[in-house]
């Protein structure tokens, strides 16, 4: 079009080429004035089309660009969910997440009483006249997504490495010949635990000599300890007692607080790197800001990792995923539940040292509500920082005997 302009508006120059007719003075005004109309009318439209063609290869770029970025959040949500679930089968895309859900865990008859024994002696509270508060509702955790969990590959992977790594790998205890595994969180009754599978090992395990912390430091098998074989034979055998340990929310973090707050700032000037306190200077800890229960509980509220006397207790033994036969409360009646544990096991009950371990009470419940007379808001607050263990396994939140307690104190 362009080309043509161009020589439309040079024609009346060269009327020689048009018939005589058409060699007029009225013909030469026209095509002088057509032949830069002409030209001016394609270059537009020239540089309209190429304007256009220019934003259209940007599109396509862009385009492009966010394929690529989708590609690679993709590939993303697929490593997550093998890290998280353990397999890879099912797929996940940007636009659409399949759920998932772990599979509901029998934790049979729980009996529903609250806390073993505080390590430590509670500070004490002046009591404060006020009307009995209401007890609390245990915060909900986030639903879990609905969909499926492939239990048996599970057992077939866990502990093999890669994306099947899991802290049961380390923190489920096993006793081949006695056919039970056994999982107890930090301040879990952790020393009346273990010393009780000592007792009935019968000889199987050696504590060194020397050692400072008795029946912790002998030398137990873990799960990830097995071979590869042995290890699907035990999660997969029904002649398996598997025990899962576990203690009321609120008692076990006041028993830590007590413990490992209380006692380590006021044993201790200076904080040392055994202490289990210690992993909080990194967040701005300081004994003489955090001791208060108050200002302690404001303090984790606001820390990113809990160290393990802290911890929830019902990932860290994967309840809900790893097979448990037996849940047991570390409460006061914990002794009790042994005596029928030992029986189901076929083995003698040991008496001395695990009776001695789990006879060391110091009035839980009466502590607990002097404790938290007059701070009944922290209740919620507590067990808002084990929502994982609320939702997983709701008896670990009950807290109507406490606040009994509190009534009863009015």
């Amino acid at each position: 079009y362009i080309i043509c302009s161009y020589i439309i508006s040079f024609v009346p120059y060269h009327s020689i080429f048009l018939p005589s007719k058409m060699a007029t003075t009225s013909n030469y005004h026209l095509m002088l004035m057509l032949g830069p109309i002409f030209l001016v009318v394609n270059c537009i439209l020239y540089i309209s089309v190429t304007m256009r063609t220019t934003e259209l290869n940007a599109l396509k770029d862009v385009t492009v660009e966010v394929q690529a970025i989708k590609d690679g959040v993709e590939k993303s949500l697929e490593k997550l969910n093998r890290e998280v679930y353990g397999s890879d089968k099912s797929s996940t895309s940007v636009n659409t997440l399949e759920e998932r859900t772990l599979p509901s865990n029998e934790a049979g008859p729980i009996e529903k009483e609250v806390e073993d024994s505080l390590d430590t002696e509670a500070e004490k509270t002046e009591p404060e006249q006020q009307e009995a508060p209401e007890a609390p509702e245990a915060p909900e955790a986030p639903e879990a997504p609905e969909a499926t969990f492939d239990l048996s590959e599970w057992k077939t992977n866990v502990c093999n490495g890669g994306e099947y790594k899991s802290s049961i790998c380390h923190e489920v205890f096993v006793l081949p010949n006695k056919k039970v595994t056994f999982c107890s969180a930090a301040k879990v009754a952790s020393t009346t635990v273990k010393q009780y599978f000592y007792d009935i090992s019968d000889g199987a395990l050696k504590i060194p000599e020397g050692a400072k912390f008795g029946a912790h430091e002998a030398d137990w098998k873990k799960l990830q300890s097995l071979d590869p074989e042995a290890r699907r034979f035990v999660l997969r055998s029904d002649a398996y007692t598997h025990v899962f340990f576990w203690k009321n929310v609120l008692a076990r973090f006041v028993s830590g607080y007590l413990d490992k707050v209380v006692h380590d700032c006021e044993q201790h000037a200076t904080l040392k790197p055994h202490l289990a306190i210690t992993h909080y200077v990194q967040y701005g800890f300081s004994c003489d800001e955090h001791k208060d229960l108050a200002s302690f509980v404001e303090f984790m509220e606001n820390v990113p990792s809990f160290e393990g006397h802290f911890a929830a207790q019902t990932p860290l033994c994967e309840y809900g995923v790893y097979p448990f036969t037996d849940v047991i409360e570390a409460n006061e009646s914990l002794d009790t539940k042994l005596v029928d544990l030992s029986a189901k096991l076929g083995v003698a009950h040991p008496g001395s040292e695990t009776e001695k371990t789990a006879k060391h009470k110091t009035g839980a419940a009466e502590k607990m509500a002097s404790l938290f007379k007059g701070r009944e808001g922290l209740i919620p607050r507590i067990l808002n920082l084990f929502a994982e263990d609320c939702k997983r396994l709701p008896e670990a939140c009950d807290v109507k005997e406490l606040m009994d307690a509190l009534e009863k104190e009015e």
